[in-house]
């Protein structure tokens, strides 16, 4: 199973004013990952969000993370654990792994939101 980071839902209200300050949804989107790839959240969400414990799902053998790259650049490839990495080839399939710039930002926006941001495997990156 695959996954995706998540940096949280909006009300409505909130949804409508953001896409409408950005222009279309596809700029929101795009707003919202660039202040993700400094390990932050770019908008005010609901607060089921705020409390949740992890951006990256669970039970997901690889997550396609963006916090801490530029994801129009790049994404994270990050498998469960080794041996989930070794199965898939992800070596074969990524440039390289993650730099320690990269894990470090995500594993800072774990602490800040009090979550665990898939410190269980090296993380590699992928071009977008």
């Amino acid at each position: 199973m695959v996954g995706i980071d998540c940096l949280g839902t909006f009300a409505p209200f909130d949804y409508m004013r953001k896409m409408l300050t950005a222009g279309s949804a596809t700029e929101m989107a795009m707003q919202c990952m660039q202040v993700a790839e400094e390990g932050e959240i770019a908008c005010q969400t609901r607060t089921a969000c705020q409390m949740c414990e992890r951006p990256a799902p669970r039970g997901a053998d690889v997550t396609l993370g963006f916090i801490g790259v530029n994801a129009t650049k790049e994404l994270l490839v990050i498998a469960a654990d080794e041996s989930t990495d070794v199965r898939l080839r992800l070596s074969e399939m990524t440039r390289r792994e993650a730099t320690e710039r990269e894990v470090v930002k995500r594993e800072a926006y774990a602490d800040q939101h009090h979550c665990q941001a898939q410190r269980f495997h090296r993380p590699r990156a992928c071009q977008t």
